[in-house]
């Protein structure tokens, strides 16, 4: 933790650590490690990663071990440091501070296990000084649903990217969705010939993510409505979410050069807005027969470079895009592919603006899948 300012004292049962002092220029201070230009062979390869393949696999199994204790710690740090910085009050009779009762959301997505398994454990971290009382299996099962958890959890996706934010070049869009029921298997729902539970619904996660740290910038959450992810008129499309996703990283400070996503992002408007506008490249590629005529100047300069050199079209596309699926490929093994929480499904035949509405219990459940992800990324990052 030393690039993030911060010392860790452990504490032992009964003792009390001590009070957190992180400022938002220590944790800034991963800014001394953005010297990724120095990568030239494998632009998305940190110069800090270029250890050794030995030397990477050992520290990335020490990361793995110290891993239940660190990523908890780092969580309680970064929550501290939001309650120093709100202007909000954040304590109500009987209950736990706000960030303490993210503290508990997040460990219970963390340790994906049952809730009356993380009480258990959250009793422990109670011992060591981070919590003033642990909380009981309803309890932690209301905190899911508390309306005030939606406002932090987003915060927080966002202190997590700008402690990244030197660190990443490039950026990678796309979307996956998170069953809401256990047994649920979306690769047999949406493209197998048998559609296993048919009552069974699915959230959609809209996420843009950096290549490099694979740390989240953004995420939006709504409900999948089946159809073709570049048509409009499908209020969950993919390529409806295009231009907030990005403009919320770019808000970050991340210094993008370019921007990767596939067909379902495809619109000529993705292409002229960043590229004239923020001087950003992006690559998408092409539908089939996509012709220049009465296109925008920029849309015709990544055409060309698509259909005359392919090569360097598909170079720094290839490089950034398996990314995201890795992103989503980890998130879901290491905290499951399904959501816990209940609440009421979507009905058949709804609104475009019922699409766009979740339950506040499953997207903070979903919203806090994706910090826990960021979190190891960060913890992999201390260890290497």
């Amino acid at each position: 933790l030393e690039a993030l300012g911060i010392t860790w004292q452990d504490a032992g049962p009964g003792e009390v650590l001590p009070a957190i002092n992180t400022t938002s220029e220590q944790l800034a201070s991963f800014e001394q490690l953005t010297d990724y230009q120095g990568a030239r062979r494998n632009p998305v390869v940190h110069p800090k990663f270029a250890i050794g393949e030995a030397k990477f696999r050992t520290r990335q199994k020490r990361a793995a071990r110290t891993m239940p204790d660190r990523l908890p710690r780092m969580l309680f740090e970064l929550l501290e440091q939001e309650r120093l910085e709100s202007a909000t009050p954040w304590h109500r009779p009987k209950l736990l501070a706000l960030h303490q009762r993210a503290f508990c959301v997040l460990m219970r997505v963390f340790e994906n296990r049952p809730y009356a398994d993380v009480c258990h454990s959250l009793v422990n971290w109670q011992e060591r000084g981070l919590l003033p009382a642990s909380p009981g299996v309803n309890t932690l099962c209301a905190y899911f649903r508390d309306p005030e958890l939606d406002a932090l959890l987003k915060r927080l996706v966002r202190r997590i990217a700008r402690v990244v934010r030197n660190l990443e070049y490039a950026a990678v869009l796309d979307s996956s969705s998170f069953s809401t029921l256990l047994s649920g298997n979306y690769r047999d729902s949406d493209r197998g010939k048998r559609i296993y539970r048919v009552n069974n619904r699915w959230l959609k996660a809209h996420v843009i993510a950096g290549p490099t740290t694979n740390v989240v910038s953004s995420i939006v959450i709504t409900w999948n409505k089946r159809g073709p992810q570049d048509d409009k008129s499908n209020p969950t499309a993919d390529v409806k979410f295009f231009m907030q996703l990005l403009r919320d990283t770019i808000e970050l400070g991340w210094n993008l050069k370019f921007v990767a996503a596939d067909k379902g992002y495809f619109d000529e408007d993705h292409y002229t807005i960043p590229m004239r506008e923020l001087g950003i490249k992006v690559f998408i590629p092409f539908k089939r027969n996509t012709n220049a005529t009465g296109k925008s100047a920029e849309m015709i300069e990544m055409l060309e470079l698509y259909d005359k050199d392919p090569d360097g079209f598909d170079a720094p596309y290839n490089s950034v895009r398996p990314k995201i699926e890795g992103i989503f490929s980890a998130t879901k093994r290491s905290t499951g592919a399904s959501l816990w929480s209940r609440g009421e499904m979507i009905p058949e035949g709804a609104s475009d603006e019922e699409f766009l509405t979740v339950g506040i219990a499953r997207k903070n459940e979903l919203m806090a899948k994706f910090i826990i992800h960021s979190l190891r990324q960060l913890v992999m990052l201390e260890c290497l």
